[in-house]
């Protein structure tokens, strides 16, 4: 039996990122976090890639 995969919206996976990101900064380990959101290693890598440089309301941050 698989289990059956969340899609997100952009304006989530945003939002996910930055609570990763929190998470790992207050001292959680990776594995901790990947648990948490619900997501794998790839999944993370994937999203920091496309959506590491956005703000939760869509727009991209300043350089």
């Amino acid at each position: 039996m698989t289990k059956k995969r969340k899609r997100r919206k952009p304006e989530q996976i945003v939002k996910a990122l930055q609570e990763g990101e929190a998470m790992m900064a207050a001292g959680k380990t990776e594995a901790e976090v990947f648990q948490a959101l619900e997501i794998s290693v790839a999944t993370w890598g994937r999203w920091k890639k496309q959506y590491g440089g956005m703000k939760s309301d869509g727009t991209c941050l300043p350089s």
